[in-house]
């Protein structure tokens, strides 16, 4: 299934790790968070090297929906509720600061990755809905960062051209980017400051030895003083205490040829909305429309999402028989809590990730905090926070994980009655 975003973008040509090499830190994961994680700790003058089992921004950091989203993906009155209001003041000054970075950075480096601020829609269908993101509204306005406004339901007909939804809140701090270039626009960059690419070089492990780690990855072997793991949604079987703490779970899009019948606002802002496919979209340029959400387990085995072109003539009947050019899906790594973390596990590995969809600028912001942690031995005074906040481990342990796709399937079969009613 070929994304979108992998048309004409394709990774360096370089050789997997043939023998042992000797480096400051290596990074596992070459995906935006390992990426960003590299280039920090060569920019501190750090020797790295980054290992990569398949091809870098293969994962969902070149299989995203393009949307730089403001904040993160659990409700903020629910996250103040848990930790205070002041844990959520320093988390949303942390993803303010994820904006900026990823912004800054692409401008730093002339990285084309077309990236415009066109703002964010937050919506939702029901009243439940409305009620939970008027409540975060109200609660966001006690930092006043930027004017952030609610849209009924005729705003958002007029701003994106469906009635489907009774409201929401839209965010002029959110991004859209090409994701894919992005990612290997940045790892030009980090290569250029001497970071070493190792691609097809899967990790089989590591042990500790003198004071730092040796890592066995391709054919040959790293040594080195540390290791950041940024694997996210791909959590490699050798770390079991990241394992029991990250739930992958695939989302798919689609990717619609619009033609000029097609009438959609030309200048839409992004779209994630509530509702329980948990759809998301926006335009890219004058011709292409991205439709994002949950399918059936099934299609993900075939690659045709039918269920997820369906959900997409709910919203715009319009688009119902618009040309699909492509279909495919990719990872997301959920977290208990619904809040990504960075930590050291207990063999000494930094790791990070859990971005619950979220992850296109907090997962760049998360890789500059590994890298300081690693160069400082302490963490950055502003995720001093999030550090401290517990990363808890899925219940039930393996039998939980392997119980949680039964319930999807059973979930899906609920869904097929659903739409064959229709």
């Amino acid at each position: 299934m070929e994304s979108y975003w992998s048309v004409g973008t394709e990774a360096p040509d370089t050789p997997p790790l043939p023998s042992t090499l000797r480096v400051d830190a290596a990074v596992v994961g070459a995906g935006f968070s390992g990426i960003a994680a590299a280039y920090y700790l060569a920019e501190a003058g750090l020797s790295v090297a980054l290992l990569e089992a398949g091809e870098a921004a293969d994962g969902a950091s070149g299989r995203n929906g393009g949307q730089v989203l403001p904040g993160w993906s659990e409700n903020m009155v629910r996250v103040a509720d848990r930790h205070g209001v002041e844990v959520a003041g320093a988390l949303w000054s942390l993803a303010e600061e994820a904006l900026r970075r990823v912004s800054d950075l692409a401008a730093m480096h002339n990285i084309d990755c077309d990236l415009g601020r066109v703002g964010h829609l937050e919506a939702g269908g029901s009243a439940r809905e409305i009620a939970e993101l008027e409540a975060e509204l109200r609660f966001l306005e006690r930092w006043r960062d930027r004017n952030r406004s609610w849209w009924d339901a005729a705003q958002i007909e007029a701003a994106v051209g469906t009635r489907a939804y009774l409201g929401g809140y839209f965010d002029p701090g959110g991004m859209a980017f090409h994701p894919r270039r992005y990612a290997l626009g940045l790892l030009g960059q980090a290569r250029r400051m001497g970071v070493q690419l190792y691609q097809h070089t899967p990790v089989r492990g590591w042990e500790r030895r003198h004071g730092g780690f040796r890592v066995g990855a391709g054919q040959g072997f790293v040594e080195c003083r540390e290791i950041v793991l940024a694997t996210n949604a791909y959590p490699p079987a050798f770390a079991p205490w990241l394992r029991s703490r990250i739930l992958p779970v695939s989302s798919a899009q689609v990717a619609i040829r619009l033609s000029e019948r097609d009438v959609l606002p030309p200048a839409m802002p992004t779209v994630s909305d509530t509702k329980a496919e948990l759809n998301y979209y926006r335009r890219v340029g004058q011709d292409t429309f991205l439709f994002g959400g949950r399918a059936l387990a099934s299609e993900f085995r075939r690659g045709d999402f039918a269920s997820l072109r369906r959900q997409l003539a709910d919203l715009f009947p319009s688009l119902a028989r618009a040309p699909v050019t492509h279909q495919w899906s990719g990872r997301i790594a959920i977290t208990r809590d619904f809040i990504p973390h960075l930590m050291r596990m207990p063999d000494g590995v930094w790791t990070l990730g859990g971005y619950t969809g979220h992850g296109a600028a907090l997962s760049t912001e998360f890789g500059f905090l590994a890298a300081h942690a690693v160069t400082h031995e302490r963490p950055d005074p502003r995720a001093e926070a999030l550090m401290a906040m517990d990363w808890h481990a899925f219940p039930l342990g393996r039998a939980g994980r392997h119980l949680f796709p039964v319930v999807v399937g059973a979930l899906d079969v609920r869904r097929r009655l659903a739409l064959k009613r229709r």
